[in-house]
């Protein structure tokens, strides 16, 4: 599945592929060509989905994958973080669990 996107007022090429027990995602950025590209097992992303307390077997991970990239439901979506983005959130959370 291939896709344009607009995030953060970032145009990217988005490219999902599901082999065997494997996902493959990459994305570019479109007009500076920068690529991120990443291959995520099965068990991967099921314990990803168990961390954030919101667990997915493999095949209905990709499912709400497609549906997002495809924009099928407003319920699931997507989103592209910079290095920086995941610290600001990491740091939101560390602030959030300090005791008052």
């Amino acid at each position: 599945l291939e896709t344009d996107q607009t995030f953060h007022g970032i145009e990217y090429l988005i490219e999902a592929k599901a082999k065997e027990e494997m996902l493959i995602m990459r994305v570019e950025e479109k007009y500076t060509g920068k690529i991120w590209k990443a291959e995520f097992t099965n068990k991967y992303v099921e314990d990803i989905t168990t961390k954030t307390g919101n667990f997915r077997k493999f095949p209905i991970f990709l499912k709400m994958l497609r549906s997002a990239l495809t924009k099928e439901s407003e319920n699931v979506y997507i989103d592209v973080l910079t290095a920086q983005d995941l610290e600001l959130l990491k740091s939101k959370k560390q602030t959030s669990l300090r005791p008052v």
